[in-house]
Parts: C-alpha cells; sequence; structure tokens
C-alpha cells in the first residue's frame, strides 16, 4: 500500500465524516440516530456520549486537516510552501478549545512527517510550533467570548502570534536544517520568512473567520459544546 493510498484513503473518509454530520438526521437532545463514519464501520444506529462526539469530531478534523496538507501544498515565496491546514486546526481549536487544537496538530505533524515531508523532525517540530502559536491563542481567546468579535479578535492575535514565533524559529533553528550560515538566513527574514509567515498567517485567519458561521457554529451546536444563543 503506497502512502497515495493512505492519503486517498485518509481524504474520503474525513470527506464521508463531513457529510454525515451535516446531513444525516440528528436528535439534538440526546443522541445520533445513523452515522456512516465513511466505511461505514459501526453501521446503522450508532449511539454517542459527550465525550464521543468530540473524540469522533477531533477525529475528522485531524483527517481533513492530513488531507489539507498532502493535497494542498503550495510554493508560495522562494523554497516555502503553503498548506491551508492551519485552517483546519483552528476550527477545531474554535469548536473544541486549545487542547484539541493542540492535539490536531500534533497527529497531523506527525503523520505528514512520516509520509509528505522530507525536513524531519526539525520539520515536525516546526509545524506543530507555527499551528499552535496560530490556532491555541485564537482558541483561547474565542473561549472568553464566543462571538464572531471574539473569533475575529482570537484569530487577529494567533496570526500576530505565529509571525513572531516563527521569525524567532526561522532565526534560531533554520540553519540547522537549511545548512546556511546564521548570516545567509537573516539576509532571508525580512524578503522571504516575514512576508510568508505573514501571507500565510492572513490566509488561515480570514479563511477561518469565512467559515465561522458555516461551519464552527453548527458544530458547536451539533455534536460538541453549548452553543452561544447570540451565535
Amino acid at each position: 500500500m503506497s502512502v497515495s493510498f493512505w492519503q486517498y484513503a485518509l481524504f474520503y473518509c474525513s470527506i464521508q465524516c463531513l457529510a454525515d454530520i451535516f446531513y444525516t438526521p440528528f436528535d439534538h437532545n440526546t443522541e445520533w440516530h445513523s452515522m456512516r463514519f465513511g466505511v461505514n464501520f459501526f453501521g446503522g444506529v450508532l449511539r454517542m456520549n459527550g465525550k464521543t462526539k468530540k473524540l469522533t469530531a477531533a477525529g475528522m478534523l485531524a483527517g481533513l486537516a492530513y488531507a489539507a496538507t498532502a493535497a494542498g501544498r503550495v510554493p508560495l515565496i522562494l523554497f516555502l510552501k503553503y498548506d491551508p491546514k492551519d485552517i483546519i486546526v483552528v476550527t477545531a481549536g474554535l469548536v473544541l478549545g486549545p487542547c484539541t487544537a493542540c492535539s490536531v496538530s500534533l497527529l497531523v505533524s506527525l503523520a505528514e512527517m512520516f509520509t509528505v515531508s522530507d525536513n524531519g523532525i526539525l520539520g515536525f517540530l516546526a509545524n506543530v510550533i507555527s499551528s499552535c502559536a496560530f490556532s491555541c491563542p485564537s482558541a483561547w481567546i474565542y473561549r472568553k467570548m464566543r462571538k464572531l468579535q471574539g473569533a475575529a479578535v482570537g484569530l487577529f492575535c494567533g496570526w500576530a502570534c505565529m509571525v513572531l514565533v516563527m521569525m524567532a524559529w526561522n532565526y534560531l533553528v533554520a540553519p540547522i536544517y537549511m545548512g546556511y550560515p546564521v548570516e545567509t538566513v537573516a539576509k532571508l527574514m525580512l524578503p522571504a520568512f516575514l512576508p510568508f509567515n505573514l501571507i500565510k498567517g492572513g490566509i488561515n485567519a480570514a479563511a477561518a473567520l469565512a467559515l465561522y458561521k458555516p461551519v464552527v457554529v453548527p458544530l458547536r451546536r451539533i455534536c460538541m459544546t453549548e452553543a452561544n444563543p447570540s451565535e
């Protein structure tokens, strides 16, 4: 079985899970009436408690994030590539909290290290640090202000935090895995690393904010946590 098979399988199951969540009849007071999980693993009627719903949603979002990483990597500036996984990671954080965002980031980055990445353990750490620096502050602030304005403030703060953290990471660690002297990496900070992180964070924050009403609010209301009536 090749890597491409697993990428396809994860993508298919994740999309099917998402479709099941939104299009399968659901009793808002108690439990799922039906959910196929893409591969009909349980089949028929599946009853879930609150913890199981949260684990299922986290797994679904992790699968989607990995699929986005595997299929959506595009060159952005020089050798730096953008992928949209942090949009899904921060969505997990807004729905389920900062700890879930961190867990999803760890799982996706680990899978990425063993499949599509060629940067080894340092690439894994960079992905985890970048995703957590963006998604965890966003989710933490949103927990204090569970409304659109809170999501906007959180995403903006997460964007700024990610840029600052990754600039420090690139200056201190990039010379190790790039094999360049510190002076050479320092010359790339303003023309390459800064605009890359600004653009990456801006795209992720804008996309996550656009998904707030159609995705975050319904997911919180349907299966995870008590929703704010003002949402």
